[in-house]
């Protein structure tokens, strides 16, 4: 990083996302924490705060069932709802 000076264009930031593309968790993790960088810049990231996604129950699942859903990198347990 040194060798280049000013970072101007984001060339770290580029290197960095494409080399961990080629593992996926660490791809994941990089895009997930990009995700948040943003919200948290748009004010969007508050506690308390919700954030409302749809999730489709799989073929033989059933109410009261619980799913393990994954969103930006973080595991939720889920009550099918009646």
């Amino acid at each position: 990083e040194e060798n280049l000076g000013d970072d101007s264009e984001n060339l770290y930031g580029y290197i960095k996302a494409i080399t961990s593309s080629e593992e996926y968790e660490s791809f994941l993790q990089l895009m997930f924490g990009e995700v948040q960088r943003q919200q948290q810049e748009a004010g969007a990231c508050m506690e308390g705060q919700t954030q409302e996604i749809q999730v489709l129950v799989p073929e033989g699942m059933g109410p009261g069932q619980l799913l393990a859903v994954d969103y930006l990198g973080q595991r939720y347990e889920l009550y099918i709802p009646e």
